[in-house]
């Protein structure tokens, strides 16, 4: 069933706010529960998650190692039960870049009825990670620069 706009706008506008209070110290499983759906599947460059639970467990794990994590969203754009939200995600983990802040820009694609039922994050998996590593770090900087020269 199609949620009215003024029930996906609140859905949305729920999400952002999730994710952009979202920390290892703020973590409450039960907004979950609000915004996404018990079968929902999450997927992004890494994973696949199907359902709800899991999709918990693994932000759970996830933020449980970040040293600082938020994200700003720029924009929103909904038509019927599909939206996309273009973010900017400042992120700070102990192991990636010498603990020094990474700036990433992605969007996520979601599918709702009453609550999300599918979540795509899109985002450079190289600028996340792979480029931060020190054994990649500058096997990926010469390739780069190979492309550019």
């Amino acid at each position: 069933m199609q949620p009215s706009p003024q029930h996906a706008s609140e859905l949305i506008h729920k999400l952002e706010n999730l994710f952009e209070k979202l920390d290892k110290i703020s973590f409450q499983p039960q907004l979950f529960d609000e915004v996404y759906a018990q079968n929902m599947c999450f997927e992004d460059p890494f994973h696949r998650i199907e359902g709800r639970d899991d999709f918990k467990h693994y932000c759970a794990n996830l933020y449980e190692n970040v040293a600082y994590c938020r994200f700003t969203f720029l924009s929103r754009f909904m038509q019927e039960s599909q939206a996309v939200l273009r973010w900017r995600m400042d992120l700070s983990h102990p192991r990636l870049n010498k603990g020094q802040n990474i700036i990433l820009d992605g969007c996520s694609y979601l599918e709702f009825e009453q609550k999300i039922t599918f979540h795509r994050d899109y985002f450079d998996g190289g600028q996340m990670l792979y480029e931060h590593l020190p054994l990649l770090k500058h096997a990926i900087a010469l390739i780069k620069n190979r492309m550019v020269n």
